[in-house]
């Protein structure tokens, strides 16, 4: 039996005012956040087939891609890099560790120098076959981190950054040739 003046309990199921309210604002954000997320995407797609045709102002890195000539200079054969790249790909291969700093504050990731197969690579080929190694796993990581395989991406070489859809249409635009005026 509930006691005279006290206090009646409010209902938390899904037909809860609060549920209902925090439905009503926290579903169109994340529904804007996944329509912007796909339309991202589609640009991205589009961009990379307009980077397909001939004389394509549209320039693409492969992110996650080992550079096969550096390596090659460094003693790789084809063999080699090939089972480097697919190494890569693996989720128990993590040639970085994160360190938190005498705070506890901060935690900040840095390059594993002593993780065995760095050590071996290095030793075997030298610091340049490492770097790379890093830097493709750092791209597949931030890139693709649940697949680790390499995503094609439009890229502004000169600002070292992923051309936004609006540069790409711009480019398109600019390498389509203009008529002569009439006579």
């Amino acid at each position: 039996p509930r006691r005279r003046g006290a206090a009646t309990p409010r209902p938390r199921g899904r037909n809860s005012v609060g549920a209902r309210l925090r439905y009503a604002t926290y579903n169109p954000t994340l529904k804007a956040q996944r329509d912007a997320q796909a339309k991202l995407v589609a640009a991205r797609s589009a961009a990379l087939t307009a980077a397909k045709l001939p004389r394509s102002p549209v320039p693409v890195k492969i992110m996650g891609q080992l550079d096969t000539f550096a390596l090659s200079r460094a003693g790789m054969d084809a063999i080699q890099i090939s089972e480097l790249q697919e190494r890569l790909r693996h989720h128990e291969f993590q040639p970085t560790r994160v360190v938190t700093s005498a705070d506890g504050e901060t935690a900040t990731e840095v390059v594993d120098k002593d993780h065995p197969e760095l050590v071996a690579l290095r030793f075997d080929f030298g610091e340049t076959v490492v770097d790379e190694v890093v830097r493709c796993f750092r791209e597949l990581d931030a890139w693709n981190p649940s697949g680790r395989y390499s995503v094609s991406v439009p890229w502004d070489e000169a600002a070292d950054r992923e051309l936004e859809p609006a540069e790409v249409i711009s480019r398109l635009a600019r390498a389509v040739p203009t008529p002569p005026p009439p006579p």
